[in-house]
């Protein structure tokens, strides 16, 4: 398979950030606070997965390993 058209693509694109305006409406509201969560991601993965689990209600469940089945059908009987 021949990929150098699209490895030609990619070292000849570039980098197009958004507007600061619409930088500002998105939930982490800024281009250095992108960077700053992406170099953190880079820095220490499991760190920033576990941060990342946590913004889950049910993120427990997954910690509970066997309990998650029992967990959703408490939380849907309950509905």
């Amino acid at each position: 398979m021949d990929v150098s058209g699209i490895l030609k693509v990619v070292a000849e694109s570039k980098r197009v950030d958004p507007s600061e305006e619409k930088q500002l409406n998105t939930s982490i509201g800024s281009g250095k606070a992108f960077q700053e969560l992406l170099q953190k991601s880079k820095q220490d993965p499991e760190a920033f997965w576990n941060d990342v689990a946590r913004l889950f209600p049910c993120s427990h469940a997954f910690a509970l390993g066997l309990f998650i089945i029992p967990y959703f059908q408490v939380t849907l009987k309950s509905l």
